[in-house]
């Protein structure tokens, strides 16, 4: 009976222990974040707060995995917007303040639009020095739920419309 329950108890820690082990690993994210594209239908983001206070470093370390969500899809939606604008004849008439400005409103307008859609799907805590702990966070959009074209000719002709009321622009 002893024999038995000794058996059972070091099944239970050996078990016990290799789950702490694979909670506690470093994921392969942290240090090689993986980015996606357009293309592959996915894009990913990371942050990472040092401090003190988890809660706070875990909020902190989420706006920047969704920053870097953002800072991709402008570069690509500035794409977008900067080639339909090529393809307007009186967009040329703009100076190019005014055209920069309309790109950057559009683009932006457009990016900010589908961060609602970011999803923060791992969060990885490091043990540092003294107390301190650094908290990573991978965030992800599927971009097979955002529609990025529909919400580039929205912006983008709501934008026109404006600067036709103001007589900045007739298309």
């Amino acid at each position: 009976m002893k024999i038995r329950v000794l058996l059972l108890a070091s099944v239970f820690l050996f078990f016990v222990s290799c789950m702490a082990e694979k909670q506690g690993a470093r994921p392969s994210w942290v240090d090689n974040p993986l980015k996606g594209s357009m293309e592959e239908k996915v894009i990913y983001g990371t942050g990472i707060a040092e401090g003190f206070s988890e809660g706070d470093l875990r909020r902190a370390a989420a706006a920047q995995a969704r920053q870097d969500i953002s800072d991709t899809l402008l570069v690509n939606i500035k794409g977008r917007v900067e080639q339909n604008a090529k393809e307007l004849t009186n967009y040329k008439d703009m100076n190019e303040s005014e055209s920069q400005n309309f790109i950057k409103t559009v683009s932006e307008q457009s990016s900010s639009m589908s961060l609602p859609m970011v999803v923060v799907e791992n969060y990885y805590t490091d043990k540092k020095e003294n107390g301190r702990i650094a908290v990573y966070a991978r965030a992800k959009i599927d971009l097979t739920k955002v529609q990025i074209n529909e919400m580039v000719k929205v912006n983008f002709k709501n934008n026109l419309e404006v600067l036709s009321k103001e007589g900045k622009l007739t298309y």
